[in-house]
C-alpha cells in the first residue's frame, strides 16, 4: 500500500517538521511509494512532491479521494480526533505523538471522557510515542499492544559547516559556547516551556558572578510571544549580557551545524518528547545538559 505522511513540512522549522522532512527523504531513498500532505499553517512554495493543504482539505482528501493506504499522522488535537477516527475506517492509520503535552492532560480527564477517547483511538493500527513516560500515559486510552516507543530521531544526511557570520564571530571571541533552541516561545503549566528565563539567569551567574568567558546562542526561528520576548531582551540588557546572549531569529535547517561547534547544548524544558536537538548534539559528539522532565538518552547529564 501507498504511504501517506500527514504533518508540517519545513518551513517553519521545528522538531516535528524536521522529522517529517527527514522521514519523507528516507522513504524517497528507499523508493517506497508515498506522498507528503503538508498541513503547516505557513503556506510557502515547497517541492513539487509536497502537497500543501489545510487540515480540513487533508481530511477530505483522505476520506474521499485517496485509495486505501497507510496513513502516518504527525499532528494531533482534540478537534481532529473524531476525523482521525473516521479516516481509520478506510485506511490503516498510525499516529505519532511527538510530546507528552496532550497525554499529560489525560490525567485530568474523568472516566466518561477517557471512555470516549478510548473509542476514538480503538481503530488506530499503532500509536507511536517518544518515551516510556508517554507510553504509560497513553495506556489510559490505548491498548498497550498498540503502543510503540520509537525515537523520532533521523540524523541529517550531512552536517554542513556553519556559515552564519554573527555566530562564528561569537565562537572566535569566547572560550566557551553554549547552544539551545526552541521552535518558538511557548508556555506550559504557566512556565516558559523552554526555560529561556532560566538560561538568562545561568548566563548572569557564569559571566557576572563567576567571570567565565562564555556566550549562549539561542535558536528561535519564530518568536511566538512578542511581549514576553521583549521582557527577555530587557532582562538580558539589565544583566549587561547583550554581547553574551544571542537570539538567532532566522531559520537554521540543520541545527547540528551549531551543535558541532558548541561546547555544550542545554535543553531546559519542563516537558518534552524525543528531543531532536539532544540527539543531534550527541550524534556530533557535543555534551548535553537537559532537564529530567522525561527519560533522557544515555550521555545526557
Amino acid at each position: 500500500m501507498k504511504i501517506i505522511l500527514v504533518g508540517p513540512y519545513p518551513p517553519p522549522f521545528g522538531g516535528v517538521s524536521i522529522h517529517c522532512k527527514r522521514l519523507h527523504t528516507y522513504l524517497n531513498k528507499k523508493n517506497l511509494i508515498h506522498k507528503m500532505l503538508d498541513v503547516a499553517k505557513i503556506q510557502i512554495k515547497k517541492a513539487d512532491d509536497i502537497k500543501q493543504m489545510s487540515e480540513i482539505h487533508m481530511i477530505m482528501q483522505l476520506i474521499v479521494f485517496e485509495k486505501k493506504s497507510i496513513v502516518h499522522i504527525h499532528i494531533f488535537s482534540i478537534k481532529l480526533l473524531f476525523f482521525i477516527y473516521l479516516i481509520s475506517f478506510k485506511h490503516k492509520v498510525l499516529i505519532t505523538l511527538h510530546n507528552e503535552r496532550f497525554l499529560d492532560s489525560l490525567i485530568q480527564k474523568n472516566k466518561i471522557s477517557l471512555y470516549f477517547l478510548t473509542i476514538m483511538f480503538s481503530n488506530l493500527y499503532t500509536v507511536i510515542v517518544m518515551n516510556l513516560k508517554c507510553k504509560k500515559l497513553a495506556e489510559l486510552i490505548v491498548e498497550p499492544s498498540k503502543i510503540d516507543v520509537i525515537s523520532g530521531f533521523i540524523p541529517p544526511e550531512i552536517v554542513p559547516p556553519l556559515t552564519d557570520g554573527e555566530i562564528l564571530s561569537k565562537r572566535r571571541l569566547h572560550k566557551f559556547m553554549i547552544a539551545s533552541n526552541a521552535w518558538k516561545i511557548r508556555f506550559y503549566k504557566d512556565e516558559d516551556l523552554y526555560g529561556i528565563d532560566l538560561l538568562i539567569e545561568l548566563m548572569n551567574h557564569l559571566v557576572n558572578q563567576k567571570n567565565i568567558d562564555a556566550v549562549l546562542i539561542f535558536l528561535l526561528p519564530e518568536i511566538g510571544e512578542n511581549n514576553y520576548y521583549n521582557t527577555l531582551l530587557e532582562k538580558i540588557s539589565y544583566y549587561n549580557l547583550n554581547q553574551k546572549f544571542l537570539f538567532i531569529t532566522k531559520p537554521m535547517e540543520i541545527g547540528s551545524s551549531l551543535w558541532k561547534i558548541s561546547d555544550l547544548v542545554i535543553r531546559a524544558t519542563n516537558t518534552d518528547g524525543s528531543s531532536i536537538s539532544i540527539l543531534e548534539a550527541l550524534d556530533v559528539g557535543t555534551p548535553v545538559l537537559a532537564s529530567n522532565c522525561v527519560e533522557r538518552p544515555e550521555g545526557v547529564s
